[in-house]
């Protein structure tokens, strides 16, 4: 769902091992991780919107490796564009719970890629009426940016007015302030113009 017109939507398989689908054990799939997006037009040019969800079931390095190959099949096919990645990327799972631990992190910065993720002590998940262990809290959703400025992002209980959860993970938010676009296609802070996209994305 979308309140601006999507343009060139694509869908990207991830790479690594396809665990849910060989070997789902109580939750078997047909399938396998994927990412999926498409451009929006602002004021400020062409924007790439990005969800995924990486694998839980994997390495840190595993999951450096799917996103590194999603940066470069949006470098391949929307050079110097301005993108947002948003969604699930599983931090800290299968290697000790710490999201900080994660290598993705610095790939991403690397790449051009700011990390927002929120106070860094509020996690993203909480007790569900599915969750299996109900002790743990994670922080597992993120904005990556590029080429985009954002406001400061919110994390916000997933509860209904009764206090009963909607769901395993809050929802994370965010107020897109600027799209960076350089008149030649690069992005470039000095060339900064006001989108039009929608002035939250969740």
């Amino acid at each position: 769902m979308a309140r601006a017109g999507l343009e060139r939507p694509f869908l990207l398989r991830l790479s690594g091992p396809r665990h849910w689908f060989l070997n789902g054990e109580d939750q078997p799939r047909l399938g396998e991780r994927m990412a999926i997006g498409a451009v929006i037009q602002t004021k400020g040019g062409p924007l790439v919107v990005v969800l995924t969800r990486l694998e839980s079931v994997s390495t840190a390095a595993g999951r450096s490796l799917q996103l590194a190959g999603l940066i470069d099949a949006l470098d391949a096919n929307f050079p110097s564009r301005p993108v947002v990645f948003g969604g699930d990327l599983n931090t800290g799972n299968h290697i000790g719970g710490d999201f900080r631990d994660e290598t993705l992190f610095a790939h991403a910065t690397a790449r051009g890629f700011a990390v927002h993720g929120g106070p860094e002590t509020t996690m993203t998940t909480r007790p569900s009426l599915i969750t299996r262990w109900p002790d743990r809290a994670m922080k597992l959703d993120w904005f990556l940016t590029r080429g985009v400025t954002l406001g400061p992002v919110q994390i916000i209980p997933a509860l209904d007015a009764d206090g009963h959860p909607l769901s395993d993970h809050d929802l994370i938010t965010a107020q897109l302030v600027r799209c960076d676009v350089c008149p030649k296609g690069a992005v470039s802070p000095s060339h900064a113009s006001a989108c039009s996209a929608p002035p939250a994305i969740a």
